[in-house]
């Protein structure tokens, strides 16, 4: 039986990516949808087996979209090492990623990363470590 209607997540816009993780640190998954063609993205919250589209909320919605711009991927990673899920989102356009803000809404680090810039290249130029006063600290090598 197709449940998707009844749980909340049937959407009509055209979504191309996806990615399951527990945005809010709950216990339960929920969903990010990437979406093309001047749609804008969507984040449902599991709320008890039902989702709820917070996108808006949370701040990934990305409305300032044309119809040439879309997502075409979504991954999550924890980037900054503070054990939240963070959300990176390819773009056909500029792509974002989103700090997880303690699992109550995501904030675009895009600009302050440099992450997505083609304005400042990042080159592998061969990780590097240091040993300073018995503290060995290890650089990963972008410039």
């Amino acid at each position: 039986m197709d449940v998707t209607a009844e749980s909340g997540i049937g959407d009509p816009r055209k979504t191309v990516g996806a990615v399951w993780f527990d945005m809010d640190g709950d216990g339960d998954l929920d969903l990010f949808v990437a979406n093309q063609n001047g749609d804008t993205n969507g984040l449902f919250r599991n709320d008890g087996g039902h989702f709820v589209d917070v996108a808006r909320e949370w701040g990934v919605e990305a409305p300032r979209r044309s119809d040439e711009f879309g997502g075409a991927g979504v991954s999550v990673a924890d980037f900054d090492g503070d054990g939240l899920l963070d959300l990176f989102v390819a773009n056909y356009g500029p792509s974002a990623l989103y700090r997880n803000d303690h699992g109550r809404r995501f904030v675009d680090v895009t600009r302050e990363t440099a992450c997505c810039s083609s304005s400042t290249p990042r080159r592998r130029r061969g990780a590097t470590t240091t040993t300073t006063a018995g503290r060995i600290s290890t650089s990963p090598g972008f410039s």
